[in-house]
């Protein structure tokens, strides 16, 4: 159970920040999702994507190739916009309507 918990890769379980689309869990993939999470966790505008292993955006492509094979189209779509927030150091906020500054919204080309 221990190497499941912390991502062994078998159990279908992802260890990353549940924020980011990674390793197939992307935007519209699934129709029904179960969780027990802690919810305490704080995310603020310093927290950038790609700026942690958690939030790190795989980008070889050796993983492009066996994910888009997999998934699909949609996955490749998701992959390029956390790809391109990445390479900008975007905040991870930035990435949901809900996390954009209402006081600069006219002002920055957002990623969605």
């Amino acid at each position: 159970m221990n190497m499941i918990i912390h991502g062994d890769g078998h159990g279908g379980i992802h260890h990353h920040d549940g924020l980011l689309d990674i390793n197939g869990i992307f935007d519209g993939r699934f129709g029904l999702v179960l969780t027990n999470p802690p919810f305490g966790s704080n995310v603020g505008a310093d927290q950038k994507v790609g700026a942690s292993d958690e939030t790190r955006v795989p980008i070889d492509m050796d993983y492009r190739y066996r994910c888009k094979a997999r998934y699909g189209d949609a996955w490749e779509t998701s992959h390029r916009r956390l790809a391109r927030a990445a390479i900008e150091q975007s905040p991870i906020l930035d990435l949901f309507e809900i996390g954009l500054d209402a006081g600069t919204c006219g002002d920055r080309q957002h990623l969605r």
